[in-house]
């Protein structure tokens, strides 16, 4: 017993020595963070952040994280060859009202978009609007980017703060976000399918996009990939050469 009680006092006295001999803030961060916890509970519990704060710099953190993997993954894919489609690959123009591809053709055509569609469908978005055949609003890559990562990052930040605009303001607020991002796909579904001379405008069209996106957003994704990058030119739809290239080869990016 004795033993035991001078081996507790030891113990004891060697956890008070760093907060006696040293003050904390002369210490590395976290050195003797339990002692300092022990000797002062004070300190302990005004060290502590308060949920609310905690919760902000976790949503804070993670839509940070989002925009870093998302704009990583974009100079990825500014960085890697491009495949500029051969002849062979390319189909012609045919003007019907439906586009060239069906929705789940990506896998039998072309592995990348595919790839890139299901891993990061912002990144191939972008590429496909801001694309020569596309060229939505006029914006580049970056411009797309932008704000597509701005779409998804305050989407996942203020999913975390309910408290900021209570139950009912975040849900709205997400919504609202998550309408406008359905509503920017559709738009540009409808923008390729002027551009390609298929059915646009119509109230049959609008809900078929609609639907479309609703249902399987990657896979639309990936078709209007392979509609801009693997159908030959609308406006210069000409047979192909003798030597069997394509009269605009077009790839997805200038």
């Amino acid at each position: 017993m004795k033993i035991h009680r001078t081996l507790s006092v030891s113990v004891a006295s060697l956890a008070a020595f760093p907060c006696a001999a040293f003050p904390c803030a002369a210490l590395p961060c976290g050195a003797f963070s339990c002692a300092c916890a022990l000797n002062d509970p004070a300190r302990s519990q005004h060290s502590q952040l308060d949920p609310e704060t905690l919760r902000l710099v976790r949503a804070a953190a993670l839509a940070a994280g989002i925009t870093g993997a998302i704009l990583s993954a974009a100079l990825v894919y500014r960085k890697c060859a491009k495949h500029t489609p051969l002849a062979t690959e390319m189909r012609p123009f045919s003007g019907d009202s439906h586009f060239e591809y069906g929705l789940c053709e990506g896998l039998c055509h072309s592995w990348r978009i595919t790839c890139w569609g299901c891993c990061c469908s912002p990144v191939l978005w972008s590429a496909t609007a801001s694309s020569p055949k596309s060229k939505l609003w006029g914006w580049d890559f970056w411009w797309m980017m932008g704000l597509m990562t701005t779409i998804f990052s305050l989407s996942f930040f203020l999913a975390q703060m309910p408290k900021w605009f209570g139950i009912w303001g975040a849900n709205i607020t997400i919504s609202s976000l998550v309408a406008f991002h359905i509503l920017l796909m559709v738009h540009h579904r409808q923008h390729l399918r002027r551009i390609f001379s298929m059915e646009h405008g119509t109230f049959r069209s609008v809900i078929q996009d609609l639907f479309t996106w609703v249902c399987c957003g990657v896979c639309a994704t990936i078709q209007e990939a392979l509609q801009v990058g693997y159908v030959a030119d609308p406006v210069l739809n000409t047979p192909l050469q003798d030597d069997g290239t394509a009269p605009v080869p077009m790839h997805m990016l200038p």
